[in-house]
């Protein structure tokens, strides 16, 4: 059995749509509350506005930082372009903010000394491993629909994703993992290991029973989910609630 808290997230939610009846998007500290209880903990990341507030952030973080642009435009780059790693200090900061700089110039966003149309974070290392986008997204006939893929490329353009309707059993969980066509990626191939497996599992399960218990969550995408050898790392999360009743139909997943 999972440790969650549901009433804790159910206060977030109703905090929010008391303020704003419509919905939205949730911030980032609205998003880690929400998700945090029920076991999903993000890694530690920093939106920032320049290269000091890079460096301050680092610090903040105790260095071993990644730099990385954010916007749409460059999510799920299979070259990682975006991504700067291991930086350790103010040098290895500036050398990596210039880089990046260099980087969304040729990529054709505009040039700004403070890379604000890249929406630049500073974030802690997380182990390195598998891209995971795994979302739910609420829909009228079935209530929630949890989705799995590798991050970028294999789920924006050749749609290896999988779904699953909740709640999920362990078995719903394991096939979730076997069924993308890039699953070798995952389990392992030609001598690679495989990655954490029953972290995965462990996180499908955190985001079904999440999105089942509380239908105001319109849509929850954690992207992206970093699986190595040993552990997932959940570097990004987007949450958008929207008003609608307490309860489903009990005969909407009837078909």
């Amino acid at each position: 059995m999972l440790q969650v808290d549901t009433q804790a997230a159910r206060r977030v939610v109703n905090r929010i749509l008391a303020q704003q009846p419509e919905g939205r998007e949730l911030d980032a500290t609205e998003t880690a509350e929400l998700l945090g209880s029920y076991g999903i903990n993000l890694v530690p990341q920093f939106a920032v506005a320049g290269l000091t507030d890079a460096i301050d952030a680092a610090e903040r973080l105790g260095w071993n930082v990644v730099l990385k642009a954010t916007t749409a435009a460059v999510r799920g780059r299979p070259d990682l372009a975006n991504v700067h790693r291991n930086i350790d200090n103010p040098a290895e900061m500036a050398e990596a903010w210039k880089d990046l700089r260099q980087w969304v110039a040729e990529i054709g966003l505009p040039d700004d000394e403070d890379l604000s149309p890249a929406k630049p974070v500073v974030q802690a290392m997380a182990p390195p491993g598998v891209a995971l986008i795994i979302a739910s997204r609420e829909d009228a006939a079935f209530g929630p629909i949890v989705s799995l893929g590798l991050d970028g490329i294999p789920s924006d353009l050749l749609g290896d994703i999988v779904y699953r309707v909740p709640p999920l059993t362990t078995v719903d969980a394991a096939e979730m993992v076997k069924e993308l066509k890039a699953a070798p990626t995952l389990l392992g191939h030609h001598g690679v290991p495989g990655v954490d497996i029953a972290a995965i599992e462990d996180l499908l399960h955190r985001m079904a029973q999440l999105s089942d218990a509380i239908p105001q969550l319109a849509s929850v995408t954690l992207r992206p989910c970093v699986a190595s050898v040993n552990s997932i790392s959940v570097l990004g999360g987007r949450v958008f609630v929207a008003p609608t009743a307490n309860q489903r139909d009990p005969l909407a997943r009837v078909l």
